[in-house]
């Protein structure tokens, strides 16, 4: 009896990656997909129809099988599709975003209250903070701290107890 398992390039595939490989191949013949993720939905379908119980390590390890003997480059046009490169759900670049004041504008028209951080710069950010310690510090140092010896602390804690 044959072994169940495949080893390609150190991995080795159980039998249902191998399943799951061979409806990916087959998928392959039939269509070109547009991104990886297209292929990988219509492989889980057509394994869900056969009755093959396919896990997502099934399908990564079918990938890499796939992958082996096929480059997948060419499911998606031997380059992955990029945002405005003529993709077809995607057909162009998306507009600029709206500048801050845009924006304010937009929100009031439609009488929306949106609540905004306020803006500084760092020169003041950093004052601020350069003032805080400073206070903390000067708070620390207003206490009174007189450092007891740890013999001094030790009979203090015993004579506790012995009351």
């Amino acid at each position: 009896m044959r072994n169940a398992t495949t080893k390609t390039a150190g991995h080795q595939f159980d039998a249902t990656s191998k399943r799951v490989a061979a409806v990916m191949f087959d998928a392959l013949k039939r269509e070109q997909y547009d991104t990886l993720a297209d292929l990988v939905d219509v492989v889980k379908g057509q394994c869900s129809a056969l009755r093959i119980p396919w896990t997502n390590d099934a399908i990564t390890d079918a990938l890499r099988l796939v992958g082996a003997y096929r480059k997948l480059g060419g499911v998606l046009g031997n380059t992955p599709w990029r945002v405005g490169s003529g993709c077809p759900k995607h057909p162009g670049p998306t507009p600029a975003d709206p500048s801050r004041a845009e924006a304010a504008a937009l929100a009031r028209e439609l009488g929306v209250d949106i609540r905004t951080m306020p803006t500084t710069s760092d020169r003041d950010h950093e004052a601020r903070v350069r003032a805080q310690a400073a206070a903390f510090r000067a708070a620390e140092a207003a206490k009174p701290q007189k450092r007891r010896s740890l013999q001094e602390r030790l009979v203090e804690i015993f004579s506790e107890f012995a009351r």
